[in-house]
């Protein structure tokens, strides 16, 4: 978990944190590998997106989506 989320502004945690979380302290969390398999930037990038639109994830916004869906058209 991050100590000060504010010093790493680029991380979609922190980000969210900053900006929606300030006044409460760090939630628990978990970690949980998918598709490690894939060697590819983009076929991982894909994918991710692909996950966050089948759990949607409090944490992520649809930035990593967007990235994506404009890496592949």
């Amino acid at each position: 978990m991050l100590a000060n989320p504010a010093s790493h502004p680029r991380e979609s945690f922190s980000r969210h944190w900053t900006i929606r979380d300030t006044n409460e302290p760090p939630p628990s969390s978990s970690i949980r590998v998918l598709h490690r398999h894939l060697m590819e930037t983009l076929e991982q990038k894909i994918m991710e997106a692909k996950e966050i639109r089948t759990y949607e994830p409090e944490i992520n916004t649809k930035e990593e989506l967007r990235e994506v869906l404009r890496l592949i058209s």
